[in-house]
Protein backbone atom coordinates (compact mmCIF):
# COMPACT_ATOMS: atom_id res chain seq x y z
CA UNK A 1 0.00 0.00 0.00
CA UNK A 2 2.80 2.39 0.92
CA UNK A 3 4.71 1.38 -2.23
CA UNK A 4 1.72 2.40 -4.35
CA UNK A 5 1.67 5.75 -2.57
CA UNK A 6 5.38 6.26 -3.26
CA UNK A 7 4.86 5.31 -6.91
CA UNK A 8 2.11 7.92 -7.28
CA UNK A 9 4.16 10.65 -5.58
CA UNK A 10 7.25 9.97 -7.64
CA UNK A 11 5.13 9.90 -10.81
CA UNK A 12 3.83 13.41 -10.10
CA UNK A 13 7.32 14.66 -9.26
CA UNK A 14 8.67 13.07 -12.43
CA UNK A 15 5.97 14.77 -14.50
CA UNK A 16 6.85 18.09 -12.86
CA UNK A 17 10.52 17.61 -13.72
CA UNK A 18 9.72 16.69 -17.33
CA UNK A 19 7.41 19.70 -17.78
CA UNK A 20 10.06 22.07 -16.43
CA UNK A 21 12.55 20.92 -19.05
CA UNK A 22 10.45 21.99 -22.04
CA UNK A 23 12.29 24.63 -24.11
CA UNK A 24 9.11 26.70 -24.60
CA UNK A 25 8.26 26.82 -20.89
CA UNK A 26 7.58 30.26 -19.42
CA UNK A 27 8.15 31.40 -15.85
CA UNK A 28 4.39 31.73 -15.34
CA UNK A 29 3.83 28.12 -16.38
CA UNK A 30 6.45 27.02 -13.84
CA UNK A 31 4.39 28.55 -11.04
CA UNK A 32 1.23 26.85 -12.31
CA UNK A 33 2.98 23.47 -12.47
CA UNK A 34 4.42 23.87 -8.96
CA UNK A 35 1.07 24.81 -7.43
CA UNK A 36 -0.71 21.95 -9.21
CA UNK A 37 1.88 19.38 -8.11
CA UNK A 38 1.73 20.52 -4.49
CA UNK A 39 -2.06 20.36 -4.57
CA UNK A 40 -1.99 16.80 -5.92
CA UNK A 41 0.50 15.70 -3.26
CA UNK A 42 -1.58 17.24 -0.49
CA UNK A 43 -4.70 15.37 -1.61
CA UNK A 44 -3.01 12.03 -0.95
CA UNK A 45 -3.14 12.29 2.82
CA UNK A 46 -5.22 9.52 4.36
CA UNK A 47 -5.44 5.90 3.32
CA UNK A 48 -8.85 4.32 3.64
CA UNK A 49 -8.57 0.99 5.46
CA UNK A 50 -11.05 -0.51 3.03
CA UNK A 51 -9.19 0.55 -0.07
CA UNK A 52 -5.58 -0.48 -0.42
CA UNK A 53 -4.58 -1.51 -3.91
CA UNK A 54 -7.40 -3.18 -5.87
CA UNK A 55 -5.19 -5.79 -7.52
CA UNK A 56 -2.84 -8.50 -6.26
CA UNK A 57 -0.24 -7.42 -8.82
CA UNK A 58 1.07 -4.01 -9.72
CA UNK A 59 2.97 -3.49 -13.00
CA UNK A 60 3.67 -7.25 -13.23
CA UNK A 61 4.97 -7.36 -9.65
CA UNK A 62 3.16 -9.55 -7.13
CA UNK A 63 2.15 -7.49 -4.10
CA UNK A 64 2.95 -8.88 -0.67
CA UNK A 65 0.09 -9.50 1.73
CA UNK A 66 -0.42 -6.66 4.25
CA UNK A 67 1.15 -7.16 7.63
CA UNK A 68 -1.34 -7.57 10.44
CA UNK A 69 0.94 -5.90 12.95
CA UNK A 70 1.26 -2.74 10.83
CA UNK A 71 -1.08 -0.04 12.09
CA UNK A 72 -2.93 2.01 9.48
CA UNK A 73 -2.54 5.09 11.67
CA UNK A 74 1.22 4.59 11.60
CA UNK A 75 1.18 4.34 7.81
CA UNK A 76 -0.92 7.50 7.50
CA UNK A 77 1.41 9.33 9.90
CA UNK A 78 4.40 8.38 7.80
CA UNK A 79 2.54 9.43 4.66
CA UNK A 80 1.73 12.82 6.14
CA UNK A 81 5.35 13.43 7.10
CA UNK A 82 6.58 12.41 3.69
CA UNK A 83 4.03 14.57 1.89
CA UNK A 84 4.87 17.57 4.08
CA UNK A 85 8.56 17.00 3.35
CA UNK A 86 7.92 16.91 -0.41
CA UNK A 87 5.85 20.10 -0.35
CA UNK A 88 8.20 21.98 1.98
CA UNK A 89 11.19 20.99 -0.18
CA UNK A 90 9.44 22.28 -3.31
CA UNK A 91 8.49 25.51 -1.53
CA UNK A 92 12.05 26.02 -0.26
CA UNK A 93 13.66 25.21 -3.60
CA UNK A 94 11.37 27.60 -5.50
CA UNK A 95 10.90 30.22 -2.78
CA UNK A 96 11.73 33.00 -5.27
CA UNK A 97 8.38 32.38 -6.98
CA UNK A 98 6.42 33.36 -3.88
CA UNK A 99 7.17 37.09 -4.19
CA UNK A 100 8.88 39.70 -6.29
CA UNK A 101 9.34 39.77 -10.04
CA UNK A 102 9.04 36.00 -10.57
CA UNK A 103 5.71 35.96 -8.77
CA UNK A 104 4.53 39.00 -10.72
CA UNK A 105 5.38 37.25 -13.99
CA UNK A 106 2.27 35.17 -13.34
CA UNK A 107 0.53 38.03 -15.12
CA UNK A 108 1.13 36.40 -18.52
CA UNK A 109 -0.56 33.16 -17.44
CA UNK A 110 -4.04 33.76 -18.82
CA UNK A 111 -5.30 30.56 -17.20
CA UNK A 112 -4.75 32.11 -13.75
CA UNK A 113 -6.83 35.23 -14.43
CA UNK A 114 -9.98 35.48 -12.26
CA UNK A 115 -13.56 35.60 -13.46
CA UNK A 116 -14.99 38.72 -15.03
CA UNK A 117 -16.72 39.84 -11.83
CA UNK A 118 -13.40 39.84 -9.96
CA UNK A 119 -11.12 41.34 -12.60
CA UNK A 120 -11.35 45.02 -11.67
CA UNK A 121 -8.04 45.26 -9.76
CA UNK A 122 -6.46 41.97 -10.78
CA UNK A 123 -2.90 42.23 -12.01
CA UNK A 124 -2.42 45.91 -11.12
CA UNK A 125 0.12 45.14 -8.39
CA UNK A 126 1.92 42.77 -10.76
CA UNK A 127 2.16 45.45 -13.44
CA UNK A 128 3.53 47.97 -10.95
CA UNK A 129 6.19 45.51 -9.75
CA UNK A 130 7.21 44.61 -13.31
CA UNK A 131 7.45 48.24 -14.42
CA UNK A 132 9.68 48.99 -11.45
CA UNK A 133 12.02 46.13 -12.34
CA UNK A 134 12.02 46.25 -16.17
CA UNK A 135 11.54 50.02 -16.45
CA UNK A 136 15.10 50.87 -17.61
CA UNK A 137 15.01 48.10 -20.21
CA UNK A 138 11.63 49.17 -21.57
CA UNK A 139 12.59 52.85 -21.57
CA UNK A 140 15.75 52.13 -23.53
CA UNK A 141 13.64 50.45 -26.23
CA UNK A 142 11.30 53.43 -26.54
CA UNK A 143 8.36 52.29 -24.40
CA UNK A 144 6.31 54.84 -22.47
CA UNK A 145 6.20 53.57 -18.89
CA UNK A 146 3.40 55.94 -17.82
CA UNK A 147 1.04 54.45 -20.41
CA UNK A 148 1.51 50.81 -19.41
CA UNK A 149 -1.02 50.74 -16.49
CA UNK A 150 -3.73 52.38 -18.63
CA UNK A 151 -3.02 50.04 -21.53
CA UNK A 152 -3.22 47.05 -19.17
CA UNK A 153 -6.63 48.21 -17.93
CA UNK A 154 -7.83 48.71 -21.52
CA UNK A 155 -6.54 45.31 -22.66
CA UNK A 156 -8.04 43.55 -19.67
CA UNK A 157 -11.44 45.18 -20.14
CA UNK A 158 -11.48 44.44 -23.88
CA UNK A 159 -10.61 40.79 -23.45
CA UNK A 160 -13.20 40.18 -20.75
CA UNK A 161 -15.92 41.81 -22.85
CA UNK A 162 -15.09 40.06 -26.12
CA UNK A 163 -14.04 36.65 -24.81
CA UNK A 164 -16.09 35.12 -22.00
CA UNK A 165 -13.98 31.96 -22.25
CA UNK A 166 -10.47 33.23 -21.49
CA UNK A 167 -8.94 29.73 -21.46
CA UNK A 168 -8.80 29.65 -25.25
CA UNK A 169 -6.85 32.90 -25.64
CA UNK A 170 -3.17 32.98 -26.53
CA UNK A 171 -0.74 35.87 -26.49
CA UNK A 172 0.00 35.73 -30.24
CA UNK A 173 -3.71 36.29 -30.89
CA UNK A 174 -3.86 39.12 -28.35
CA UNK A 175 -0.75 40.79 -29.78
CA UNK A 176 -2.13 40.56 -33.31
CA UNK A 177 -5.49 41.99 -32.27
CA UNK A 178 -4.50 44.70 -29.77
CA UNK A 179 -0.90 45.36 -30.72
CA UNK A 180 -1.68 48.81 -32.09
CA UNK A 181 -3.71 49.91 -29.05
CA UNK A 182 -1.48 48.56 -26.26
CA UNK A 183 2.05 48.57 -27.69
CA UNK A 184 3.88 49.51 -24.48
CA UNK A 185 2.18 46.92 -22.29
CA UNK A 186 2.62 44.20 -24.90
CA UNK A 187 6.30 45.08 -25.04
CA UNK A 188 6.43 44.18 -21.35
CA UNK A 189 4.66 40.92 -22.17
CA UNK A 190 7.31 40.16 -24.79
CA UNK A 191 10.01 40.56 -22.14
CA UNK A 192 8.23 38.19 -19.74
CA UNK A 193 7.67 35.55 -22.39
CA UNK A 194 11.37 35.63 -23.34
CA UNK A 195 12.66 34.94 -19.83
CA UNK A 196 14.00 31.37 -19.82
CA UNK A 197 12.43 29.23 -17.10
CA UNK A 198 14.91 26.39 -17.36
CA UNK A 199 18.65 25.88 -17.78
CA UNK A 200 18.09 22.90 -20.08
CA UNK A 201 19.33 24.79 -23.16
CA UNK A 202 22.50 25.83 -21.29
CA UNK A 203 23.11 22.23 -20.25
CA UNK A 204 22.68 21.10 -23.85
CA UNK A 205 25.28 23.68 -24.84
CA UNK A 206 27.77 22.30 -22.31
CA UNK A 207 27.18 18.77 -23.61
CA UNK A 208 27.86 19.98 -27.14
CA UNK A 209 31.01 21.72 -25.96
CA UNK A 210 32.26 18.47 -24.42
CA UNK A 211 31.73 16.69 -27.73
CA UNK A 212 33.71 19.33 -29.64
CA UNK A 213 36.49 19.94 -27.10
CA UNK A 214 37.55 16.40 -26.29
CA UNK A 215 40.78 15.13 -24.74
CA UNK A 216 42.33 15.04 -28.21
CA UNK A 217 41.33 18.65 -28.92
CA UNK A 218 41.95 20.25 -25.55
CA UNK A 219 44.02 23.06 -27.09
CA UNK A 220 41.10 24.76 -28.83
CA UNK A 221 40.88 28.48 -28.15
CA UNK A 222 37.59 29.93 -26.82
CA UNK A 223 36.82 31.76 -30.08
CA UNK A 224 37.48 28.62 -32.15
CA UNK A 225 35.33 26.54 -29.80
CA UNK A 226 32.53 29.10 -30.08
CA UNK A 227 32.69 29.03 -33.89
CA UNK A 228 32.59 25.22 -33.96
CA UNK A 229 29.74 25.00 -31.45
CA UNK A 230 27.49 27.55 -33.16
CA UNK A 231 28.63 28.15 -36.74
CA UNK A 232 27.05 30.94 -38.76
CA UNK A 233 25.24 29.11 -41.56
CA UNK A 234 22.97 31.95 -42.61
CA UNK A 235 25.52 33.44 -45.03
CA UNK A 236 27.44 30.22 -45.72
CA UNK A 237 27.75 29.06 -49.33
CA UNK A 238 28.52 25.31 -49.36
CA UNK A 239 29.30 25.11 -53.09
CA UNK A 240 33.10 25.49 -52.72
CA UNK A 241 33.17 22.93 -49.90
CA UNK A 242 31.19 20.47 -52.04
CA UNK A 243 33.62 20.88 -54.95
CA UNK A 244 36.58 20.38 -52.60
CA UNK A 245 35.02 17.24 -51.14
CA UNK A 246 34.28 15.89 -54.63
CA UNK A 247 37.77 16.54 -56.07
CA UNK A 248 39.96 15.75 -53.05
CA UNK A 249 39.24 12.01 -53.06
CA UNK A 250 41.71 9.53 -54.55
CA UNK A 251 38.86 7.44 -55.88
CA UNK A 252 35.84 8.82 -57.67
CA UNK A 253 33.06 9.92 -55.37
CA UNK A 254 29.87 7.96 -55.94
CA UNK A 255 27.46 10.81 -55.41
CA UNK A 256 24.64 8.90 -57.12
CA UNK A 257 25.17 5.72 -55.10
CA UNK A 258 21.74 5.75 -53.44
CA UNK A 259 19.95 6.51 -56.70
CA UNK A 260 21.79 3.70 -58.52
CA UNK A 261 21.01 1.26 -55.74
CA UNK A 262 17.35 2.22 -55.78
CA UNK A 263 17.21 1.85 -59.56
CA UNK A 264 18.97 -1.52 -59.30
CA UNK A 265 16.48 -2.80 -56.71
CA UNK A 266 13.57 -1.56 -58.81
CA UNK A 267 14.88 -3.34 -61.92
CA UNK A 268 15.46 -6.53 -59.94
CA UNK A 269 11.94 -6.37 -58.54
CA UNK A 270 10.43 -5.89 -62.00
CA UNK A 271 12.44 -8.81 -63.41
CA UNK A 272 11.33 -11.10 -60.58
CA UNK A 273 7.74 -10.01 -61.04
CA UNK A 274 7.91 -10.66 -64.81
CA UNK A 275 9.47 -14.09 -64.23
CA UNK A 276 6.76 -14.97 -61.72
CA UNK A 277 4.01 -13.98 -64.17
CA UNK A 278 5.59 -16.10 -66.91
CA UNK A 279 5.75 -19.09 -64.59
CA UNK A 280 2.09 -18.62 -63.68
CA UNK A 281 1.12 -18.49 -67.36
CA UNK A 282 3.08 -21.69 -68.07
CA UNK A 283 1.39 -23.49 -65.18
CA UNK A 284 -2.05 -22.44 -66.44
CA UNK A 285 -1.27 -23.75 -69.93
CA UNK A 286 -0.13 -27.12 -68.51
Amino acid sequence: MFSCFMHDCLTHLSNLSASMQRPSLTVAEVQTSLIATQAVLNTRTVLDPGLGHPADTFECVTMAAPRHDLSLARVNSTKDKLTDTFCSSIATRFSDFSSGVLHASKLVDIMSWPDADQCEDCGDAYVECLIKHFGPLLASSGAHLDLIPDQWAFLKSSLYQQHPNMDQLTWPEIIQRLGGQCPDFLQLVHVLLCIPASTADCEHGFNLMKQVKSDWRSGLRPDTLSDLSSPDIEHFDPESAIHLWHQASVRERRTDFMEREAKKRKTQYEDEKETSEEEDDDSEED
